[in-house]
């Protein structure tokens, strides 16, 4: 995205969704330089309004802001973003905390919700120091396991399953 058509979002950003207004700041963070400012400005006006309680954090929108958004993906990607332009920001683990509880079965409750909740949670263990942990996974199609694994701390390496 252009410096100019983020600076032209920026400004109108208070007409922006939730979720538009975090990909005009992750754009602006991408930018560099006054971009990150931009994005900086946009996180902190999120996050003053997030909700709060002992343990976790998390930010929702009071409309209806349709296509594909959920608090799930909202939230995920809150956690993206914040990690760009400000990753020592201090409700980040509560937010992932919050992503974390809104599994149900080992799961978010869409394929859309599971994508954007490993993208932000996953990046967030990306930026966690120490060796964090790994461990066995498993893959399950129609609820019957069809393959596994095991995960590496602090690596991007996959785990493969053939499931033809």
């Amino acid at each position: 995205m252009a410096s100019g058509e983020v600076d032209a979002l920026f400004a109108r950003r208070d007409k922006l969704t939730l979720d538009d207004r975090l990909f005009v700041a992750e754009a602006a963070a991408l930018q560099g330089g006054d971009g990150v400012a931009k994005a900086r400005t946009i996180l902190d006006e999120m996050t003053r309004s997030a909700h709060l309680d002992a343990a976790t954090a998390h930010v929702a929108d009071g409309g209806d802001q349709g296509r594909w958004t959920t608090p799930v993906r909202s939230n995920a990607l809150l956690v993206h973003v914040l990690l760009k332009a400000m990753p020592d920001h201090a409700l980040l683990p509560r937010l992932a905390r919050w992503l974390m509880e809104q599994r149900r079965h080992d799961r978010w409750g869409t394929t859309q919700d599971n994508a954007w909740a490993l993208r932000g949670l996953g990046a967030w263990m990306q930026a966690q120091d120490g060796t964090g942990a790994g461990g066995p996974v498993s893959v399950l199609l129609g609820g019957k396991q069809v393959g596994g694994g095991a995960l590496v701390a602090k690596t991007l390496q996959a785990v493969v399953v053939d499931i033809a």
